[in-house]
């Protein structure tokens, strides 16, 4: 295995022309799209709904139990720090 201690790849003639010779496969094998593009399709427009009262509760109560989970499972991770704190006050 060569390895090169000194320089940069970029000063190498083997390495510029294997860079030249992908960027030539790149630009000659081209994909053809899936769906021709159309100019004059326009998306249809979307009505945005609100979320209900009770679907913001529903949220907000998850990311409150959720901040629970986190805040018990890190007084468990640190149950001895924690039981000093509580012990100081």
């Amino acid at each position: 295995m060569h390895t090169s201690t000194g320089g940069s790849l970029l000063d190498e003639r083997e390495f510029l022309a294997e860079l030249a010779q992908l960027e030539q496969g790149m630009t000659t094998r081209r994909r053809t799209p899936l769906a021709p593009a159309t100019t004059d399709a326009v998306a249809p427009e979307v009505e945005h709904a609100e979320p209900s009262l009770g679907w913001r509760l529903a949220a907000l109560a998850i990311f409150v139990f959720f901040v629970g989970v986190g805040a018990a499972g890190a007084a468990v991770v640190f149950h001895e720090q924690v039981a000093r704190i509580l012990a100081i006050w």
